[in-house]
């Protein structure tokens, strides 16, 4: 049973073959669902400036091996910094693009970078645009 479950998957356009590996003698596939595994492309410098008008708080850094953006966010508590992040984790993990975040009461310093391609993408900046808006949300 649960072999045809996953032959159904694999055929539906969601699932594609990632690899062919041979391991232990055996070949094996490995399959992906798409949206844990997308060709993510970097930002060329005019793509890059176009996207960071759409998201003036944020600041540009570029560091050694990657470009990242940055935003501290202030809330009024902890609390208040809490149901953020706990906003901000559920559409991350939807994503599958998390942020480098460090908090301190009520003080949330976020990075933001794709690892996949070491610098920015249109994650990135979509995930800064939902940023915003649950900040927006959550201080009201």
């Amino acid at each position: 049973m649960k072999r045809q479950v996953f032959n159904h998957l694999k055929q539906s356009t969601k699932w594609m073959l990632a690899n062919n590996v041979i391991r232990f003698g055996k070949q094996q596939q490995y399959y992906f669902h798409s949206n844990l595994f997308l060709n993510v492309k970097r930002f060329t410098v005019v793509e890059r400036e176009n996207a960071l008008k759409e998201i003036p708080d944020w600041k540009l850094v570029e560091e050694e091996k990657r470009d990242v953006i940055v935003r501290n966010f202030e809330f009024k508590d902890f609390k208040e910094a809490w149901s953020f992040m706990e906003k901000v984790a559920d559409k991350a993990e939807e994503m599958n693009h998390h942020p480098e975040w460090f908090n301190v009461y009520n003080k949330v310093n976020v990075t933001l970078s794709t690892h996949d391609c070491g610098g920015l993408s249109k994650r990135d900046v979509e995930l800064a645009k939902t940023m915003d808006a649950f900040a927006k949300s959550t201080k009201q």
